[in-house]
């Protein structure tokens, strides 16, 4: 499959390792929606430039392991540095009990036995990193996965062997859900309070545009309008992801036109297309989507809001507001919605589908 050159974001780079290397953060956590290039950024440019100065780096995607995402990272930790082996013969006897069973492995942890629960794992392999000859850096993918963990004692312990390996071990996390995030972070209660130094992933520029214009004239041999592409741009909201999408597509099927591939991009009928997604949705969903493309800055429990959220479904009463409640709690739920960390106020998770709402087509 054709892949578009990745596009570098050397200042970002540069800000992440000034923060480490000056002791400013022992962790950080870089928030962007989904598909706007976090994980292009750490895999391609932050994991490559580490290792290149030694960094022992460590990558886990969560979003792939959202069952028992405690194990995933307690795996990943002891395949850079293995338990002994009598220790790891416990390990997989209880493992074998955990696959056959579809419970977690604390529920068949021995009390006695501390040194193989998840905890007792976590500390062991972080102990064990913290002996190499390098700095150890942990970067966990879609951290916000952690958010919803039913072991608040695993996360808890996470931060306690962080802090008791600062200026050896780091980390290094992402997060696509702003309302996720702020549980784990903001909330003075969250066992990662205030742990880690945030920071966000900038809309790229001018200068990514001139590159894909460049990229598509070197495939095609064709010059493309770049104006066009930046247009084109705003309206996917500066995603990167869905750029490369649309612009692969005016490479296969020789569309020369930035603005007709982006039409036809939006309206394909495959589970990506944005008229497919909108069609499946529930007629509240989509009245809620509706009213949140159009009307962002007005709380979504507004008598007005929930009149307008009414007329779009073809009645003449407000909605109570426990409905609303409940279509906003699925819609957060399948990852469409975010809450902005105010009462009531809430936004589409993906800039692009808001977009597509908001001209016309919700």
């Amino acid at each position: 499959m054709l892949e578009l050159p990745y596009y570098p974001r050397p200042a970002l780079l540069n800000k992440i390792r000034t923060a480490y290397e000056s002791g400013l953060a022992a962790a950080i956590c870089l928030f962007a929606p989904r598909r706007e290039g976090k994980t292009w950024f750490v895999r391609r440019e932050l994991i490559p430039a580490l290792e290149k100065d030694d960094w022992c780096a460590i990558y886990i995607d969560l979003w792939d392991n959202r069952e028992v995402p405690e194990l995933a990272i307690v795996n990943s930790l002891e395949a850079k540095s293995p338990p002994p082996r009598a220790v790891l013969r416990r390990i997989k006897k209880l493992e074998v009990k955990v696959a056959g069973s579809g419970g977690s492995l604390e529920q068949f942890q021995d009390p006695a036995d501390a040194e193989v629960s998840l905890q007792g794992r976590l500390k062991a392999a972080l102990n064990r990193l913290a002996k190499k000859n390098a700095p150890v850096i942990l970067i966990i993918d879609e951290v916000q996965t952690l958010a919803s963990s039913r072991d608040a004692n695993f996360v808890a312990a996470l931060r306690a062997s962080l802090q008791a390996h600062q200026g050896t071990v780091f980390a290094f996390f992402t997060g696509s859900s702003r309302n996720a995030l702020n549980r784990m972070f903001r909330d003075r209660k969250a066992p990662l309070f205030d742990s880690a130094y945030p920071m966000s992933l900038d809309d790229l520029g001018r200068g990514f545009i001139e590159d894909r214009a460049s990229v598509y004239k070197r495939l095609t041999g064709k010059d493309t309008n770049p104006d066009a592409l930046e247009e084109v741009f705003d309206a996917v909201g500066k995603n990167p992801f869905y750029m490369n999408q649309i612009i692969l597509k005016m490479i296969v099927d020789e569309i020369n036109d930035p603005r007709q591939a982006h039409e036809q991009w939006e309206l394909r009928d495959d589970d990506d297309g944005f008229k497919a997604r909108w069609v499946k949705l529930k007629a509240l969903h989509q009245a809620i989507l509706a009213e949140l493309a159009h009307q962002s800055d007005e709380g979504i429990y507004t008598e007005p809001a929930r009149k307008r959220i009414a007329k779009r479904m073809g009645m003449s009463e407000p909605l109570k507001a426990s409905v609303i409640q409940q279509g906003i709690r699925n819609l957060t739920k399948n990852g469409l919605v975010d809450s902005i960390g105010e009462p009531g106020r809430y936004e589409l998770a993906d800039r692009a589908f808001a977009h597509f709402i908001e001209s016309g087509n919700g």
